[in-house]
């Protein structure tokens, strides 16, 4: 009974927290509106300030502003802000996302994202939408907790006939603990990794400086993972490892 309502006050505690809506301030609201007006009416580079004037973009904001670069035809830009918006986007919000960044990838004559087949990509790719959305300190939180309830069970039922009466309870702790611990990783993984857009194409090279040989190309519009970066020079991962200029990339 004890265990019961401990994991219920949990859930419950996790589904107020995970349920409060991102208030933006007045000012937000209004250049928010105001956006979206002029992006209706056709004044997609008055929008396009509007929208870069917030302080606290959302979701919504980095889409939007992004929808207007597209319009603009500054396909590079238009992909950087759509994948700023998949930071804290749903599932939902992160498939016309990527229907977006279709269509500018597209335009461009880059090699277009392709859909997750195998089942594992498509758990993986839900799992990361479902949790990024939850703080990170409260996933610190519930890993202690499920951590607690093991230890507790254990104390409790340290018997052997205890447990083998009560396996279902350590099967419920093990998955709970192994969720848990998945979501902290994926959330630790989701701000520390360090992504770029290419914003102008450029070559690859062994070395941070001009005089290393060429290794391959970016093109414009190509999502790279960022290892590491300073004020002249980006070390990438795209397929192949090397430098570009920083001013080629625009990291998200």
């Amino acid at each position: 009974m004890i265990i019961k309502q401990m994991i219920m006050a949990s859930i419950c505690f996790l589904s107020m927290l995970c349920c409060v809506p991102a208030v933006a301030d007045s000012a937000d609201q209004k250049l928010f509106a105001k956006g979206n007006m002029l992006c209706q009416a056709g004044n997609h580079e008055q929008a396009l300030s509007a929208y870069q004037a917030i302080k606290h973009k959302t979701v919504a904001v980095w889409y939007n502003a992004g929808m207007c670069l597209f319009l603009l035809q500054d396909y590079g830009q238009a992909l950087v802000y759509w994948w700023r918006a998949d930071r804290n986007a749903t599932n939902r919000q992160r498939e016309i996302h990527k229907q977006s960044r279709i269509k500018a990838q597209q335009a461009l004559g880059i090699a277009q994202e392709t859909d997750a087949h195998t089942v594992f990509s498509r758990i993986m790719s839900y799992l990361i939408g479902l949790f990024m959305r939850v703080p990170m300190y409260l996933l610190q939180l519930l890993v202690l907790l499920g951590w607690c309830m093991t230890i507790f069970l254990l104390h409790k039922h340290s018997t052997f006939v205890c447990v083998r009466r009560k396996w279902w309870l350590w099967v419920i702790a093990c998955l709970i603990n192994g969720c848990l611990i998945m979501a902290l990783y994926l959330s630790y993984r989701n701000h520390t990794d360090l992504y770029g857009v290419i914003i102008n194409a450029t070559a690859i090279r062994v070395g941070p400086n001009e005089h290393y040989h060429q290794r391959g190309t970016a093109a414009v519009g190509t999502r790279v993972n960022v290892e590491q970066c300073d004020t002249e020079w980006c070390k990438i991962k795209d397929g192949i490892t090397g430098w570009i200029p920083a001013t080629a990339v625009t990291i998200i």
